[in-house]
Formats: structure tokens, sequence, C-alpha cells
């Protein structure tokens, strides 16, 4: 008589957290016990009999409570796993808490309910959680950069402070060798919203497009037309290029495509007439201002071409331009930089002379834009200087040390803040940035991942500096994906959300006595801002009364809504603002869109409600999710500060419901802020084990000289 008895276990379906008691257990997955047993010895097969009882028993008594407990934290895992990807963080929360119940050693687990308090906005509760990983022993680097980034980016108040130190992150020489040349003399470096920059070529007669990383992509010649020595280029509030052609004394006007569609000026020293035309300035509302250095004046022209006005010549007791260069318009007061006098002159938009700045403080002023409400960004010829206008005080940003003599003709911030700077002399365009976001890296974070049609996976990732703002323009090659170490394949880039021209908007209003006494002025704003998006964006109405609620989704119609609104019949003076903001904000927190919250307050004095939901709780939820907040005030300086705290932190604005231009430009607004969400494919080479396996996964980006990682993973979807 044979007998054959075979016992395996796989390892691969237990997840972390084993008892030290099924140590021994475990290491029989790598094994096969084979007993044979042959014998015509009744005792001796009695024997076994009991021997293998006893082992299955011990067995069983040893699996028993553990492994049940352990199998069902994993599926509370993988439950966790899912809700995270769907941007369902509280039942995140919760599963992932509920997976720790069952198995408080799952390191995995723990680190995951972090992420997911994160996004949720709590991230004290998340730092707190993510230290007691690190305390525990289980450091990584992923999380003492995830950590320190978090941390430094809580003391951040203002990203565009001016106590920061730039270095040079790199340069792009426009002299290849050997008569090649990626540009000569460049005049402006144009910064675009998609990343993209355009650098004027003096000698070589063209502007040349580049993209966020340097390459070229295009090169702009006027198409059937000649641009004769670009100098300055700008681009008009209506979408037009304007070039100023020194050469051929006269501006271009060229649409996005690089052609010339119309040309005016001409030389000579009449109205209109230009004489080596050098910088232009858009005052926004359809005019241009040219600063022509043959004629030693201003020339105002609108976007036609039609000629209004010109200034700048000797006046009574003003001694007039002698060299004007720069031009910059701010608060409807045209401010002219002189070379020659080094300083800045101020006209109002009808040519009529102010008052000059900037003597005996200035080296030479060339080009010359707006700073902030106050301040003024110079190329001041050999450097580059923040110019208070109020105090007439300098901040040097930069000091050129090129071993010839420079002229730094232009100084621009790009779409990923980093300051562009052209030296017209030596013949290169630099690049600086803040030196802690150089060598502290970027904020790279996995926000979704995608796996119903495994091998093919989607990704969502959010890149960012380390102060927050987004990095916007990168291609599919700045990003490198791993799965266990191993490269995956045919990594695409399918979406970039700065690129995203559509809206996902929730308005909330106040709900309470003072706004129910202001009902018709809340039915026209929701009818205008309903009016100023168009009918592919997606909006949703939530009532903030003392219990927030959904009272209009994206498919409920417009008339629905005003019927709503006029509905309204609050009779106290409570409201609940901060659950009202979050729950607008939870309604769009997983679209790729442009995201914003939209709060409608009636000026009531009472003090606003975030018992509920801490007032840095909503903020940190908002910015942590790429939602800007703006809101609209309908009494004349009622403003908030609590309202005015979640604007500035998360890159929205406050409108006057009766202030100039009205709140209709709010949807541009909205479309036009900056989003560094990457949407991205690629084919996995893992076994997924038919989705029971938990696939991990790293992102690596790479961006000039900054780079930032994040580490995550996920299980495929059954198949």
């Amino acid at each position: 008589m044979r007998w054959f008895f075979c016992f395996v276990l796989d390892s691969e379906t237990y997840p972390e957290g084993l008892s030290t008691d099924l140590r021994w257990t475990k290491k029989l997955s790598y094994c096969i016990i084979f007993f044979v047993y042959k014998t015509g010895n009744t005792k001796r097969l009695k024997l076994f009999k009991y021997l293998l009882i006893i082992f299955l028993l011990s067995s069983t008594s040893l699996f028993s409570q553990d492994f049940m407990d352990i199998s069902r934290g994993a599926d509370e895992f993988r439950w966790g796993v899912r809700s995270f990807f769907a941007s369902s963080y509280n039942r995140a929360i919760f599963s992932f808490e509920r997976a720790l119940s069952y198995n408080p050693a799952d390191v995995r687990a723990k680190e995951w309910l972090g992420r997911a308090y994160y996004m949720s906005g709590l991230e004290d509760t998340a730092l707190s959680v993510w230290n007691s990983l690190i305390r525990s022993g289980h450091r990584s680097t992923n999380l003492d950069n995830k950590i320190e980034i978090i941390t430094a980016r809580r003391r951040i108040f203002d990203t565009r402070r001016t106590d920061r130190t730039l270095i040079v992150e790199h340069e792009i020489r426009g002299d290849l060798g050997r008569e090649n040349f990626l540009f000569r003399r460049p005049g402006a470096v144009l910064p675009l919203d998609s990343g993209n920059f355009i650098v004027s070529s003096f000698t070589t007669n063209e502007l040349v497009l580049f993209n966020a990383n340097s390459r070229v992509l295009n090169r702009f010649r006027g198409g059937l037309g000649v641009i004769n020595n670009p100098f300055d280029v700008i681009k008009s509030s209506d979408g037009f290029l304007f070039v100023s052609e020194y050469g051929g004394n006269q501006i271009a006007r060229l649409n996005l495509n690089g052609s010339i569609e119309r040309k005016f000026g001409g030389r000579g020293r009449g109205p209109g007439q230009l004489l080596g035309p050098q910088y232009i300035a858009d005052n926004g509302a359809g005019y241009i201002y040219v600063s022509d250095w043959g004629n030693r004046r201003i020339s105002k022209f609108d976007y036609e071409g039609n000629f209004i006005l010109d200034f700048g010549r000797r006046v009574g007791r003003y001694e007039g331009l002698r060299g004007p260069t720069g031009v910059a318009v701010l608060n409807n007061i045209v401010y002219v930089a002189d070379v020659l006098r080094k300083c800045i002159d101020l006209f109002d938009q009808s040519g009529n002379f102010i008052r000059t700045i900037g003597r005996d403080i200035l080296h030479g002023p060339e080009g010359i834009t707006v700073y902030n409400e106050n301040s003024l960004l110079i190329a001041d010829t050999d450097r580059v200087v923040i110019f208070n206008i109020d105090f007439e005080s300098v901040e040097v940003l930069f000091a050129s040390n090129a071993p010839g003599p420079g002229r730094i003709a232009f100084a621009r911030f790009n779409a990923n803040n980093d300051l562009m700077i052209s030296d017209f002399n030596n013949n290169n365009v630099m690049f600086l940035s803040e030196m802690e976001s150089i060598y502290g890296g970027l904020f790279v974070r996995i926000d979704s991942i995608q796996a119903e049609n495994f091998p093919n996976v989607r990704m969502l990732v959010n890149v960012e500096k380390r102060n927050g703002r987004p990095i916007v323009g990168l291609e599919a090659a700045n990003f490198r994906i791993t799965e266990a170490g191993r490269a995956v394949e045919n990594l695409t880039l399918l979406f970039a959300g700065n690129m995203a021209r559509r809206a996902d908007v929730s308005i909330v209003f106040e709900e309470s006595l003072f706004m129910t006494e202001r009902r018709e002025t809340l039915r026209r704003t929701v009818a205008e801002l309903y009016t100023s998006f168009s009918r592919e964006d997606s909006i949703r109405v939530i009532s903030a009364g003392e219990n927030p609620s959904l009272v209009a989704t994206a498919e409920t119609s417009r008339e629905d809504v005003m019927r709503t609104i006029l509905q309204t019949n609050s009779t106290s003076p409570n409201f609940s603002a901060g659950t009202g903001i979050r729950l607008g904000a939870s309604e769009i927190v997983g679209s790729m869109n442009k995201k914003a919250v939209i709060f409608l307050y009636s000026g009531n004095p009472i003090a606003l409600d975030f018992d509920q939901h801490r007032l840095v709780d909503v903020m940190q939820f908002l910015r942590n999710n790429n939602i800007r907040f703006y809101y609209i005030y309908f009494e004349r300086g009622r403003t908030r500060e609590e309202l005015d705290f979640l604007v500035r932190e998360t890159g929205g604005a406050s409108f006057f419901i009766h202030g100039p231009g009205g709140i209709s430009h709010i949807a541009q607004k909205v479309k036009e802020s900056k989003s560094g969400y990457y949407f991205l494919e690629y084919r996995s080479r893992s076994f997924d084990e038919f989705g029971r396996r938990f696939i991990p996964v790293r992102v690596e980006t790479v961006y000039n000289r900054k780079s930032g990682r994040d580490e995550l993973g996920y299980f495929s979807e059954n198949r």
C-alpha cells in the first residue's frame, strides 16, 4: 500500500503583519513536504494517521484567528485603495483604519492612511501618522521627503516673496558653434501660459518658439512677410502677438501661428511713424504703447494699428525722454524707462507727465514689467531688480558676472515662476530659480491609478514646486515609471491638466436671513455666473445654510436652479460656511479639469462658522486637490479675513459684485489658472495574479535641474 501526502502554502497570498507564531508556517510556502509511506504494518499506519491529525489541528489553531484577521485586513486595504483612487477619501480613511484594526502591523496600510488624511485636508493627522511610522523604524527616503516638503510648505504664505535667493538653474546659449545658432542677439523672452516661451532673434530675423524643456518647437519668420530685426514681442489681451521691428521701423501683428496679419508705423518723424522701435506694453484695454528710440518718444496705437497719440517730448519743467526703453502699464499709469537718464518717468494714459522716479538708484533700466501692485521688475543693464514704486528702493535678484560687457534687455517670470533673462550682447538666455527649489526638488504626487484594462494602466500625477506652484509644460519624456524596479513600456502623455479648457465649478451661496433679503441680487449673480461659463463646463450649486446641501447638480437645468434660488427663505442669521465650502469642493474633487469653488457672500456680519471643519483644514482640502477659491461679496468693503485667507492660499481671487468689469470674467480666470496634472498611460510588465497582487509603482519627474518622485501601488481589476 502506498500513501502519498503533499502540503503546499503560497506565501504571496499573505499580506504584511503575520504574527511571530506563524513565521515557521510561512516557511513551508517555499517547500513541498512529501511523505511516502509503504508498509503492511497496521499499527504504523494508524500512528501516521494520528500524527497527521495532530499536525492539521495544530496548524488550524495557529492559522485560524490571526489568518482570518489578516485576510479581513487585506480586503479592507483593497477597498481603501479603490476608494482613494475614486477620490472618496473619507471612505478610504475608514477602510484603512479598519485594515489596521485587523492587522496593526500593516505598514503599507498606515502609509496609505496618512496619504488619505493628507488629501482630505487633515495634514496634522497625516504628518502624525507618517511620523509614527518613522519612530517605529519604517523610515524611507520617499516618506522623509514628503514630510519635509509638506512641513516646509505649511510655513509659506507668499510664493512670490522678495527675500528669496535666485541662482542660475540653466542657460541656453545662442551660439552652437560652426556657424550654427539657436538665435543671435536675443531681445525679448516672452513666456506663454502653456509653459512654452518665445525668444526674439534680432540678427536672424525670426521668433524662436521653445517648449518648457528648452527644446525648439518652431521658428516664426512672418509667413509670407518678413520680420526685420525683431526686438520685443508681447501677447495682447485679444491673443495676438505684437512685434517691434527695429530695422523695419514698424510694428507687426502676428497670429499664434506666426504669420503676419498686418504692419503699421513706418520710417519717419511724423505722427504714428517710428525710428527704431524697441519695447511694447499692452494696457489690456485695446491699446499698446511703443518706445521709439530714434524719435525719443512713446507712441500709442490701438490693436488695429491706428495711431492715437505720442508723448515724451520736453514740456515746461519736464526735460523729456533721451533714451526711452522699457514700458509698462500699472493702475492706469504708464511707466517709461530712460536708459540714458537712468530713471523712470510716469505718465497718465493720455501722455501727461506725472513725475520721475529712480534717480541715482538705477544703473540703466531696459525692459520693465509689472511685478505686483506697487513694484516693477526691471532689467537694469547688468542686473535684475525689483523696484518698489512707493519707497523708490530696489532689491537685486541677479547681478551679471559675464566676462564681456552684457546688456540684460529683458527679465520676465515664466509660467513655472522661473525668472527668464535675455542678455542681448552675450547671446544667451538664463533661467533663475530659488535655491531651495533646485536642491530640494519637485513635489510629485500620484493621485490616481486606473487599471481596469490591465496590463494597460493609466496614472494621474500632480507635479509642483516645493512652494506649491504647479509645474506646467512637461512631456512624456519628463517622466519615468517603474514597477518593482522594472521600467514600464509604451509610456505616453494623454492629457496635461494645464491645457484643459473645461471647468468644474461649485457655486456655494450663503443661505441666511441676510441673503434672503438680497434674494433678487443672488438670483442675478447666479444667472450671470451661469452665462459666463460655457455649456461644456460643469456647474453645481450648494446652499450653505445651517445644514448645507446640494441643491443643483451638473445636470440640473438653469431654470430649475433659478427657481431654487428664489425659494431661499432662511430666517436665521447663521450659516455653516466651512461645511458648505467643503461640500462644494467634494463635488468636484476628482476632476482633471480646472476646478473652482465660488462663494457668494451677502456681507453678513455674523462670525463665519468653521466649527465642524476648521478653516485651515478647508484650505488644505482645497489646495491639496488643486481647487481654487473665489468669492463675490455683495456689500462694498464687506470682505472677510477668513475668505481672503482661502483666496490667498489657493490662488483664487475676490470680487465686488458691482466692481469694474462685473463678475463675468471669473470664468476666464478659472480657465486661465495653472494646473500641474498629467494623465499618463503605459503598459505594465508585472504579473497581477488576476487582481490579487498589489503592484508597487514609482514615478520620477525630471525638469531641468529639478527632480522629484513618488511611490504608490495598485490592484488590477479582476479579469
